[in-house]
């Protein structure tokens, strides 16, 4: 497990805070680093809370049968005391949807889709100012704060979009996050606004992911790809938005573009979606996982199957023993091919180091291991890009570095102090240290050869990189670039 993602459309910040808490102790006792995405709501419609009638008490699903009539309320009070569904005592179904004017913008006839579409709603009767009738026509097991498709509309929260930034002020700064994942991205001016509110409030350092789910999304992605820190290809979202067959289309255009712009890709959605409820997946998910890992995502995610699915565990330990057989049967060589020959030129200083760093250890014989000194990840990130075939540590004294290097491609992150990094010209002591490292955690085989970068200040367009090989019998070679 290399991140956890908190979904804020679910759990309440007190629960969250906790859970992070609770996260970060155990990473320590452990010895384990693992990045926060904190997933804010967007502006994405969802239903109420649930409970039990009879009792009152909070309860994870409803069964909505087809042919059964189901009211629809808007209201402003997001609370889990008033805002919930049920089953009423007549055996009707009543469910709360965060939109307050619902009986106003949804029209007689339109199509609402549950649960990534397993579930669809027809609306037979609008009450204006107060609730709309729907008929169940695709029945299924509906959880708590699902996402709530309207077909053919264009209709979003405004009370969530003030909520996100509540919640980026008061928890992802506060908590110190690493990633913030953004929803419903249509174009630059989400990222940028995003980018901005969390300057303005002390969240520098955490990183934005746009979230891909929308057609709006796909049209712009050239322009959010470019201000972006990562993307997460939501491919249910995505499903309701566009053609079901076109998906697997959009996936192969995203990856690919990820990929020659150095960008993190995570895929989500629908990975191992048989093991919410059964122990094997079927082995068209287990192709669906495999093949992401063949095309370069950077990250897999999954989503109902550890959340509210039977058997988290069993389905983490099968995506993981998918993504390491699909990354043993990967051809190096062809990947980094393809990005070095499709990438814009010229090469900048730091761009032409990588280059050379990763088809080193793509190429040379007997090198096990690549270390790149990078305190901000911006020269690991463009290493991770040209696919190294050897594991990569990231050598940087922000702790925050060392936990985003989770989610890219390839890459550890390895703790060094500012004294480490003072005289980096002679810097075998501090290489000494990582490689034995490396060979504790069983990255490399001390007998193999270490590729490693740093520059003279920083590793970007203006500085010098510097590329040493080194061995455990000779002295390192060195070149300037």
């Amino acid at each position: 497990m290399d991140m956890a993602r908190f979904k804020f459309s679910h759990a309440t910040p007190t629960t969250n805070a906790e859970t992070v808490t609770t996260l970060r102790k155990i990473c320590q006792e452990k010895q384990r680093r693992v990045a926060i995405i904190m997933d804010l709501q967007g502006p994405e419609i969802r239903t109420s809370f649930l409970v039990d009638y009879s009792t009152k008490k909070r309860t994870p699903k409803i069964e909505l049968k087809a042919g059964e009539k189901v009211k629809l309320y808007g209201t402003d009070d997001l609370s889990e005391d008033t805002f919930v569904g049920y089953r009423t005592a007549d055996g009707g179904v009543r469910l709360g949807v965060d939109l307050p004017d619902v009986a106003v913008v949804v029209k007689k006839g339109t199509c609402l889709h549950l649960m990534d579409g397993a579930i669809a709603l027809e609306v037979v009767n609008v009450v204006p100012g107060k609730h709309i009738d729907c008929t169940v026509r695709n029945g299924g097991t509906l959880g708590e704060r699902k996402v709530l498709h309207f077909a053919g509309l264009s209709v979003h929260s405004v009370s969530s979009s003030m909520q996100d930034l509540a919640d980026v002020q008061n928890f992802a700064v506060q908590y110190g996050v690493d990633y913030v994942a953004a929803s419903q991205v249509n174009g630059r001016s989400d990222i940028e606004s995003l980018r901005n509110f969390l300057d303005d409030c002390g969240g520098e350092s955490i990183r934005i992911i746009a979230k891909i789910e929308t057609v709006a999304g796909l049209r712009h992605f050239d322009e959010i790809l470019e201000v972006a820190d990562g993307i997460m290809l939501a491919r249910g979202a995505l499903g309701l938005s566009i053609p079901s067959e076109k998906v697997a289309l959009a996936q192969a255009k995203v990856t690919t573009m990820c990929k020659l712009a150095g960008k993190p890709l995570i895929v989500a959605r629908h990975m191992l979606e048989t093991m919410v409820s059964n122990p094997r997946p079927t082995r068209a998910e287990m192709t669906d996982v495999a093949n992401a890992v063949l095309d370069s995502a950077d990250c897999l995610m999954l989503c109902s199957e550890t959340s509210s699915g039977a058997f988290p565990v069993d389905s983490f330990k099968t995506m993981s023993q998918i993504c390491r057989n699909a990354e043993g049967a990967m051809n190096y060589q062809v990947i980094h091919s393809f990005i070095r020959d499709f990438s814009a030129k010229p090469f900048n200083t730091l761009e032409a180091a990588a280059v050379s760093l990763a088809a080193g250890a793509t190429e040379a014989n007997h090198v096990g291991l690549a270390i790149v000194v990078s305190n901000n990840g911006q020269a690991a990130a463009v290493v991770s890009k040209y696919r190294p075939a050897v594991p990569l540590v990231v050598v940087s004294t922000r702790a925050s570095t060392l936990s985003q290097c989770c989610l890219t491609f390839g890459q550890l992150g390895f703790p060094a102090t500012e004294s480490d990094l003072a005289d980096l010209g002679g810097a075998e002591a501090l290489v000494a240290r990582v490689r034995a490292w490396a060979a504790d955690q069983g990255l490399y085989k001390p007998e193999q050869r270490v590729l490693v970068m740093h520059g003279t200040v920083t590793l970007d367009a203006e500085h010098t990189a510097l590329i040493q090989m080194v061995s455990g019998n000779r002295s390192p070679h060195a070149s300037n670039l």
